[in-house]
């Protein structure tokens, strides 16, 4: 896990990238990696709404927020082939007794 940077420390950079200097400077003087700034910068010119998400993150964005609403999605199944379904599908046994699906169910994969 990549070492996190003060809130003040990332807007310094930024400023200092808005200033003029090359990704490279910045990133040398700072003691930093390259694609960190860049990340940092993009991240902040998707903030500031000045650059859309990509459609990938929009999708991710999007999923992220469904989990988080009350009575949300859950997904059943793993990875990338997993289906997003309401949080309780009738007529499954674990669903509607909310004991959630086991190794053994149908839809755990």
């Amino acid at each position: 896990m990549p070492k996190p940077y003060p809130p003040e420390f990332r807007r310094r950079a930024l400023d200092l990238l808005e200033s003029g200097r090359s990704v490279r400077d910045v990133a040398a003087a700072l003691g930093i990696a390259e694609s960190c700034l860049h990340r940092w910068k993009r991240r902040d010119l998707i903030e500031r709404g000045l650059k859309p998400l990509s459609p990938a993150e929009a999708e991710s964005a999007a999923l992220a927020q469904a989990r988080a609403a009350p009575g949300g999605r859950r997904s059943h199944g793993t990875g990338s082939a997993a289906v997003v379904e309401p949080a309780r599908r009738p007529g499954c046994h674990h669903c509607t007794t909310g004991r959630g699906i086991s190794a053994g169910h149908s839809l755990a994969r």
